[in-house]
C-alpha cells in the first residue's frame, strides 16, 4: 500500500470500502471512510457510498438507535422492555403473562400446594420472564436494523433523484 501512488491508493481505499459494505461488515466499511477523510478530497461517488456506509453502521448523525443493555436492565419489569422499543401492547401482553404465572404459584401456596406452586408458577413464571428478556433484545435489534434500513432507502432515493 505504501509503494502506491496517491490516486491508486484512493481508488483502492474506495474499493476496498465498498467490498466491505456489499459484504455487510459495516464497521470495517465506515473504518475505511477514517481512513480516506484523512488523507484525501472525497469525490461525489465516494461521498455517496460514505453516506450508505455510515447509515448503515449507525454512525449517521441523525440516527437514533436503542441499546440491548438498555432493554436487558429495563426486562427485569415486564413491559419496559417492549415498551423501550414501542411495542406497548406486547408488553402489556407479557406482563399479563408474568402476572398469571406468578399468581398460579400464588394461589397454589395459598392452598398448600407447594409443589404445584413450584412446578407449575415458578416454572411458568421462569420462562415468561427469561422470554420476555430474550424478546425485548430481539426487537432491539430488530428496531436497529429497520432504522438504518430506513435511513439508508431515504439516502439510496435522494441520491437516485438527483441523479434523475
Amino acid at each position: 500500500m505504501y509503494a502506491l501512488t496517491p490516486e491508486d491508493l484512493q481508488e483502492v481505499l474506495y474499493e476496498k470500502e465498498l467490498c466491505s459494505y456489499l459484504a455487510g461488515d459495516f464497521a470495517a466499511a465506515a473504518s475505511f471512510v477514517d481512513e480516506f477523510d484523512a488523507r484525501f478530497e472525497p469525490w461525489e461517488a465516494k461521498r455517496k457510498l460514505d453516506a450508505l456506509v455510515l447509515a448503515m453502521s449507525g454512525r449517521a448523525g441523525e440516527l437514533r438507535l436503542k441499546k440491548e443493555g438498555t432493554a436487558m436492565a429495563l426486562a427485569f419489569l415486564p413491559p419496559l422492555g417492549h415498551w423501550y422499543t414501542g411495542h406497548y401492547g406486547e408488553g402489556l401482553l407479557s406482563m399479563g403473562l408474568n402476572a398469571l404465572a406468578a399468581g398460579i404459584g400464588g394461589v397454589n401456596i395459598w392452598w398448600h400446594n407447594y409443589l404445584t406452586a413450584l412446578l407449575a408458577g415458578s416454572v411458568a413464571l421462569d420462562y415468561t420472564f427469561m422470554g420476555n428478556q430474550n424478546r425485548a433484545v430481539f426487537l432491539v435489534e430488530k428496531y436497529n436494523y429497520d432504522a438504518r434500513r430506513d435511513l439508508r432507502d431515504k439516502l439510496v432515493l435522494e441520491l437516485y433523484q438527483k441523479n434523475q
